[in-house]
């Protein structure tokens, strides 16, 4: 083979490989919009999230916040901890515009408000109920707790899957807070 047609073979794999780059990027971000607008779609018929008072509760109401969201369970052993710390983290962030939620997995209000009653007042979280398991399928959970981090568009900025370290999450806000400003 010549040097000119090894060089055009090069110049050729480069683009396809480039284009093919591209397109996947293209095709993760437009999934990752898809998922994310069903976590903040509003609610219907078939799901709502609640907080323990029974009052519906809509995602979409934080848009334009940096929200951080945890799953958690009265069955997962590391739930009281991450629940514990989650509030501590929030109780910090008191004076910015971040949102910090607590989402249960699929638990009735009764199971639920039992585990709560075990735990110190936790009163710098969100506690929401979640009966279909709606919010973990969006973001396929596949731990427990996982910890999502949305930013002020809803876009998810880091997905934490199992305990999440305390150090991730500031170092995640402090990048998100000086962006969003």
């Amino acid at each position: 083979m010549s040097r000119n047609t090894i060089i055009t073979l090069v110049v050729i794999c480069m683009v396809v490989v480039m284009a093919g780059v591209f397109t996947y990027t293209i095709l993760v971000k437009n999934s990752i919009n898809e998922s994310t607008k069903q976590i903040f779609k509003a609610e219907t018929e078939d799901f709502a999230y609640t907080d323990l008072a029974g009052n519906v509760v809509s995602l979409e109401q934080y848009l334009g916040k940096i929200l951080v969201v945890t799953s958690w369970a009265s069955w997962s052993p590391f739930s009281k901890n991450d629940l514990i710390e989650l509030n501590e983290l929030a109780s910090g962030y008191g004076h910015e515009e971040i949102v910090f939620i607590a989402i249960n997995r699929k638990e009735n209000k009764d199971m639920a408000e039992r585990f709560m009653n075990t735990l110190p007042d936790l009163e710098d979280l969100l506690v929401i109920l979640d009966p279909t398991d709606h919010f973990y399928n969006a973001v396929s959970g596949y731990a427990m707790p996982e910890t999502v981090i949305f930013d002020t568009q809803g876009e998810i900025m880091l997905h934490i899957k199992g305990v999440a370290k305390v150090e991730d999450i500031k170092k995640e806000l402090e990048i998100l807070v000086v962006n969003e400003s």
